[in-house]
C-alpha cells in the first residue's frame, strides 16, 4: 500500500516523468523546423498569389480600377474554400508584398525539396503543373 503523499505506482512516477520530459523534447524539437519549414513556403505561396493578382488585374501597369472588385470577389471565394486568411486586407497585403520584392530583389529561395510544385494558372482558369521554382 502506498504512503500518504506517494503514488500507486511509486519509482514508476519519477521514471514516466522522465520518460514524459523526453517525449515532451522531441515534439517540441520537431515542431520548430516544421513550422519554419511551413512558414517559407507559406511566404513564397503568398508571393505567388501576390504575383497572380498583379498579372491579372494590372497586366504590368498601374491599378486598374476593377481591381478592388477582383480582390473583394477572391477574399469571398477564397475565404469559403480555405477559411481564414484570405481576407481583402491580406490580398492587399500579398498584392504589396509581390510589388515590394520582385523575383529580381529575391536573394534566396528554399531548397527545393521544401518547395511546392508551382502550379501556371492559364487565362481560363485551367491549369498546367510545372516543376519548380517562380
Amino acid at each position: 500500500m502506498a504512503k500518504k503523499g506517494e503514488s500507486k505506482y511509486g519509482m514508476i512516477d519519477v521514471q514516466y516523468e522522465s520518460v514524459l520530459g523526453d517525449v515532451f523534447k522531441v515534439i517540441e524539437a520537431a515542431r520548430q523546423p516544421a513550422a519554419r519549414t511551413v512558414n517559407s513556403i507559406m511566404i513564397g505561396a503568398y508571393w505567388l498569389l501576390g504575383r497572380r493578382i498583379v498579372e491579372f488585374e494590372q497586366k504590368g501597369k498601374a491599378r486598374a480600377a476593377y481591381g478592388e472588385k477582383l480582390l473583394q470577389r477572391l477574399a469571398q471565394d477564397l475565404s469559403a474554400k480555405f477559411g481564414r486568411g484570405f481576407s481583402y486586407p491580406n490580398l492587399n497585403k500579398f498584392r504589396q508584398f509581390y510589388l515590394t520584392y520582385p523575383q529580381e530583389r529575391i536573394l534566396s529561395t528554399p531548397p527545393i525539396e521544401s518547395a511546392p510544385t508551382k502550379k501556371e494558372i492559364t487565362h481560363d482558369g485551367g491549369c498546367k503543373a510545372e516543376v519548380g521554382h517562380a
